[in-house]
């Protein structure tokens, strides 16, 4: 589907400035590890350990592609550099069948953008800094309230690429992102101070003080109105056992016309637990009111949101009629209340187990779940990720996957000094938007690609 290029909402691009300004003027606190922000850590998108180490690959691959029910012939080049500071990934695949070429795969001027999985930027010297272009996704602001788990592939022929910037020092703390480079779909940011940072007093030292706006900048929902968010939270170290920090957070949100929640809970964990790991866990409650859902941009909302629908394919049942949509609109969510768990496990560059589940106590179906799983050792690597939505509680994991899932599936395995194999499932969504439609309709739409291929190391 062909996209509009715009580059209007000077506000946003202002913000933007400012955040990157505030960042080269304004002297981080030097930390060992990544910051836990967007896909900073993301161990799927290496940045050595070693900071002599300075690696390229090409990579040159084929093999075969079913997308739907139709199998094709796929090529596929991919390109990556690492170094010191700098992190990148280029790819691009065309697919051909009986009946041609994919047209998906090259039909307008955004697929060469799209060719960036990602650029990052994270300077050694200035660790508490990071910068990456590339498909947004894991995006989260603050707490979660209003952004949790925000990906911009979950359509993957639709996929946008977009922005990240985050900065953490004494007394200030800023976090950004858009998920179009063109300003094209949501944006936001957090600023989070630290008013006592001077002080002797460890808890007050620690206390954090957080503000966030997201707006999505694309088509109005009405009268020229653009969806826009707000969330203010604080949070603050209540004890230290060795590494292990416990911290207690409270949250407000609210989406400007509609309705807003209160939220909180508490972490225990470490960010750099004896320097090769990060561990977290996480308890916490939230209350909704009517026409509010706690983190309401996430990883299915660039495909259910004020202006998009998922069409049902998979969740069926006997009353639907035909074209039945899945999802509760925003304006027709009930008050109700959630809990959340969450554990994070991660050593840096070589294992990650990442579980999130909101459950919900409500009549309608608002709980979520979201997985993240990555290994590494010699010769193999493996990643997987799967969110899943409308669920009805814990028990409905075990059903089957339905119309509310997004799910990737990576791997490759090194056969020989030059060989590898790769392969590739997507649960993703495709866009069957009618002509002149005003509401976006996407579907359900299946990928398997396995790719045996060439690397060579530079």
């Amino acid at each position: 589907m062909r996209r509009n290029f715009r580059f209007g909402h000077t506000g946003i691009a202002g913000f933007v400035s400012v955040l990157v300004m505030c960042c080269l003027q304004t002297m981080p606190v030097a930390v060992a590890q990544p910051i836990a922000f967007g896909s900073a850590d993301d161990p799927f998108e290496d940045i050595p350990r070693q900071w002599w180490l300075r690696r390229s690959t090409v990579d040159v691959m084929g093999g075969v592609s079913l997308i739907g029910a139709q199998w094709r012939g796929a090529t596929r080049l991919s390109a990556s550099l690492i170094s010191r500071d700098l992190a990148a990934r280029l790819s691009a695949t065309a697919r051909a069948g009986v009946f041609g070429f994919r047209d998906s795969d090259a039909d307008e001027a955004y697929d060469a953008l799209r060719s960036i999985e990602f650029v990052k930027y994270r300077p050694r010297r200035a660790s508490g800094l990071h910068m990456r272009i590339g498909p947004t996704d894991r995006m989260r602001i603050g707490t979660g309230h209003l952004v949790n788990f925000y990906s911009s592939q979950t359509a993957w022929d639709e996929r946008t690429v977009g922005a990240e910037l985050g900065f953490e020092g004494k007394a200030l703390s800023i976090h950004g992102f858009t998920g179009d480079l063109l300003l094209d779909t949501i944006g936001g940011g957090r600023i989070a101070l630290a008013p006592f940072f001077w002080s002797n007093d460890a808890g007050l030292q620690s206390l954090r003080l957080g503000f966030s706006a997201v707006r999505d900048l694309g088509l109005p929902y009405v009268d020229n109105k653009r969806l826009t968010g707000f969330n203010a939270d604080m949070n603050f170290i209540a004890a230290n056992v060795g590494e292990f920090l416990l911290s207690p957070y409270a949250s407000a949100a609210w989406i400007q016309d509609f309705g807003g929640g209160i939220a909180f809970g508490a972490h225990l964990g470490s960010d750099n637990f004896i320097d090769l790991a990060r561990l977290d866990l996480r308890m916490g409650f939230q209350r909704n009111g009517s026409q509010f859902q706690a983190d309401y941009f996430g990883a299915f909302y660039p495909v259910s949101n004020m202006a998009a629908r998922i069409q049902k394919a998979e969740d069926l049942s006997p009353d639907d009629p035909p074209g039945a949509l899945a999802g509760t609109r925003l304006s027709r969510v009930e008050a109700s209340s959630d809990f959340v768990t969450e554990i994070r496990v991660m050593f840096f560059g070589d294992f990650e187990f990442w579980y999130y589940f909101k459950r919900n106590f409500g009549d309608q179906a608002l709980s979520e779940y979201h997985l993240r799983l990555f290994l590494s050792i010699e010769r193999f690597r493996v990643s997987l990720s799967q969110d899943r939505g409308g669920l009805r509680g814990f028990f409905s994991l075990f059903n089957d996957l339905g119309d509310q899932t997004s799910l990737t599936f990576r791997t490759d395995y090194e056969i020989s000094n030059l060989f590898w194999v790769f392969v590739s499932s997507r649960y993703s969504y495709e866009d069957i938007t009618p002509e002149a439609a005003e509401t976006k309709t996407f579907i359900v739409e299946r990928r398997f690609e396995p790719l045996v291929g060439v690397r060579v190391t530079f």
